[in-house]
């Protein structure tokens, strides 16, 4: 390839990874803004489950009238619960908001980087085709076509090898999520038939340690999520749903940690993520195998005219 092919192939690699960057937008910038919604909402249901434990705390007439009712001690448990539930909530929505954040910073940074690649692109195409034109070859045409069918199959490419790799994290977090409610699960059963203490603290560790990497989950099936609409209807898989699934966790277990069914039906959710993960995983492995040998197809046709040229 001499030099004028190799600038031609590094414009149609800056053009498929620009049209890239500019689906991905599309899709980021209206989970931003439910997002931000979200957060706002939860802000303001944090801040009044915080005041309801300060009137409790303080000198109010609330606090005034459970004391007297001798149901006070009861009812700033509760409080404190809602209040600790809430303020998981709000920040969990805020971490996630920051990611795309800076998702969208990065790559409207790329973006930029890449601004008139295209022009670019078309003005080397007709500087080829005149030079063919010129010297009198009948390829020009065919040229142009099968570079535009290796951009679009470059481009499918990049996207499905992207989408594993953000699949992949988001198997590993479902994974320990998994792991962590069948511990808990263990300890739950083990909790029933016992009064131990260092039993009880057992479980709710792992509920914590679970806590965490759901949230970590969430963040990675959005990555995924996105990274999977930039291949559009290729795979079509709905990770929509786990949203109420983290939520179910967070109202349930942190009011009622010692109901163990709640620990099962999120690990049956859990599960069934995982499940479509890899279900995810499987087509986008076999549509990176597809677009491999279609783009070795096009490039042996390319390098067949070029030689004849």
């Amino acid at each position: 390839m001499n030099s004028f092919d190799a600038e031609l192939a590094r414009l149609r690699g800056e053009i498929a990874r620009s049209e890239q960057l500019k689906k991905r937008l599309q899709s980021l910038y209206p989970r931003r803004d439910s997002l931000a919604s979200q957060e706002a909402e939860l802000r303001e249901i944090r801040l009044e489950e915080d005041e309801d434990v300060q009137a409790l705390e303080g000198r109010s007439l609330a606090r005034y009238f459970y004391s007297l009712m001798g149901s006070l001690d009861e009812r700033l448990d509760r409080e404190r619960e809602e209040a600790h539930a809430a303020a998981v909530k709000h920040d969990s929505v805020v971490r996630e908001l920051a990611d795309v954040d800076a998702d969208i910073a990065e790559t409207s940074s790329e973006l930029k980087r890449l601004a008139g690649c295209e022009e670019k692109y078309e003005q080397a195409i007709s500087h080829k085709a005149e030079a063919l034109k010129g010297s009198g070859s009948p390829l020009a045409g065919k040229l142009a076509k099968l570079e535009r069918e290796l951009a679009e199959m470059e481009l499918r490419r990049r996207e499905a090898t992207e989408a594993m790799r953000a699949g992949e994290e988001a198997r590993e977090a479902a994974v320990d999520v998994i792991d962590d409610l069948e511990s808990a699960s263990n300890w739950g059963t083990i909790d029933l038939f016992s009064d131990s203490f260092l039993v009880n603290m057992a479980k709710h560790s792992n509920i914590d340690s679970a806590q965490c990497n759901i949230e970590r989950l969430r963040i990675a099936l959005r990555r995924f999520d996105t990274e999977l609409e930039d291949i559009g209807a290729s795979i079509d898989v709905n990770f929509g749903d786990f949203l109420g699934f983290a939520d179910f966790f967070f109202d349930g277990l942190f009011v009622d940690m010692a109901v163990n069914s709640r620990i099962e039906n999120a690990l049956g959710n859990a599960c069934d993520v995982l499940d479509r993960i890899d279900a995810s995983l499987e087509k986008l492995a076999m549509l990176v195998e597809r677009c491999k040998n279609c783009e070795e197809r096009l490039d042996n046709e390319y390098e067949q005219l070029v030689t004849q040229a």
